[in-house]
């Protein structure tokens, strides 16, 4: 990992680390540059903002994610949706701190963007379907954030295995 890398991972623990005792909006720049041992300098060098941080962030883990399900020749929905929970679970612990710090929200318009963008590039099977309905997009997301909101709340009781519905 090289040194800007390292950085922005620092800065991006630094404010996760804080979301568990600060709500988001309490959070300045000046303590993030704290918690992370970085100047301001170098918090300005890769973000405008703590939302941008919070997107990139999200962003990083998106594309992880989406690498991943890339592989699987001709997936379903279903398969799609497994892999994604198994990714929520991989996360959890940062998933479980946007809700503690009352930042689930967040989350929100970045999925119904992610759920897009895999829609439109990945080939799954009765893709047709998803594609020629403008709600679909929106449904499915929504329908998404809410299973994984109550499967948050319900301390992840359920496996990742277990969340999809078949």
């Amino acid at each position: 990992m090289g040194k800007k890398e390292e950085t922005k991972k620092r800065i991006s623990i630094a404010l996760y680390k804080l979301m568990y005792h600060y709500s988001f909006e309490d959070i300045s720049i000046k303590m993030i540059c704290e918690q992370a041992k970085v100047s301001r300098m170098s918090f300005y060098r890769y973000y405008t903002d703590k939302h941008d941080l919070f997107i990139a962030y999200c962003d990083e883990r998106f594309e992880e994610f989406f690498n991943d399900i890339k592989s699987i020749p001709n997936p379903t929905l279903i398969d799609i949706s497994t892999a994604l929970f198994s990714y929520f679970y991989k996360f959890r612990r940062e998933i479980k701190i946007l809700r503690l710090a009352h930042q689930f929200d967040l989350l929100r318009p970045q999925f119904e963007q992610y759920t897009q963008y895999v829609f439109s590039k990945i080939n799954f099977v009765k893709k047709e379907r998803i594609k020629t309905n403008p709600l679909a997009v929106p449904f499915i997301a929504g329908g998404m954030y809410n299973i994984l909101l109550h499967w948050v709340d319900n301390d992840f009781k359920e496996s990742e295995f277990d969340m999809n519905l078949r």
